[in-house]
């Protein structure tokens, strides 16, 4: 089930932020979500989408990230925890909802081809066509991102400033190189011209498994679906340049 952060104090009181990405950093100066609280560290805590399930890790910050009153360093969240950063409390939600906005890619290209449809006149088709135009162009930039969890928990955010990988043993990914069970040539992803992510199993050992199903040959993603190759579970979703917070 997606999340979401209802605001029960602090900045807009009553606001749900549904979770969309797999990772939101919050902190008063760098962040996707920024806080105007002195109580609030720089770079506060980021929460976690992994699998369905949610976590937030804490990033040493001076007054600490509280679930339902304590401190935690990395806690598996729930639906009716209570997250307080500073003087801000949010409240863990679900929100069926999100699954409408979790490929924006096939969003935009539904609203474009609706809007061409249902108004015949020339002004709004021509609307369609550049707005199909200007996302073509941003697709040729278009970056992988992969979110990668270990068995013993640790998690990795690894950016791949290309449109295809070859991942296993013998790649730069992080974790992989240390996973026993993934073969040295494991699997390749790749963005189709349509922009969406798919993944090919290169003949492995153990083979690449999407939501547990073992792959035969290669097959599209979704940004919720799970692949495990060996014992490291991911997702890998699709980002654009000019939207990559700076490190």
């Amino acid at each position: 089930m997606p999340f979401a952060l209802q605001v029960m104090e602090g900045q807009l009181p009553g606001e749900i932020l549904p979770i969309l990405s797999n990772e939101i950093t919050l902190g008063r100066s760098s962040g996707q979500l920024l806080l105007e609280d002195t109580e609030v560290s720089g770079k506060h805590c980021t929460i976690q989408m992994l699998a369905g399930e949610l976590f937030v890790v804490d990033h040493g910050s001076r007054n600490g990230t509280l679930v339902n009153g304590q401190k935690v360093d990395r806690l598996k969240l729930r639906t009716g925890d209570r997250l307080k950063v500073g003087g801000n409390e949010f409240r863990i939600v679900d929100w069926p909802m999100a699954s409408d906005f979790l490929d924006p890619m096939k969003m935009l290209e539904n609203w474009c081809s609706s809007l061409a449809q249902g108004e015949r006149d020339g002004f709004s088709q021509n609307i369609a066509e550049l707005i199909r135009k200007e996302w073509q162009q941003c697709l040729e930039d278009v970056h992988l991102k992969l979110t990668l969890e270990a068995r013993d928990g640790r998690v990795v955010n690894y950016s791949v400033p290309v449109k295809e990988i070859v991942v296993g043993r013998s790649g730069v990914v992080p974790l992989l190189a240390e996973d026993e069970e993934a073969s040295r040539k494991h699997a390749r992803f790749y963005v189709r011209e349509d922009g969406r992510v798919c993944v090919e199993d290169l003949m492995s050992a153990n083979g690449t498994f999407v939501n547990e199903e073992r792959l035969a040959g290669s097959r599209p993603l979704s940004s919720t679906d799970i692949i495990r190759l060996g014992k490291t579970r991911m997702q890998v979703s699709t980002v654009l340049p000019e939207f990559i917070d700076p490190i």
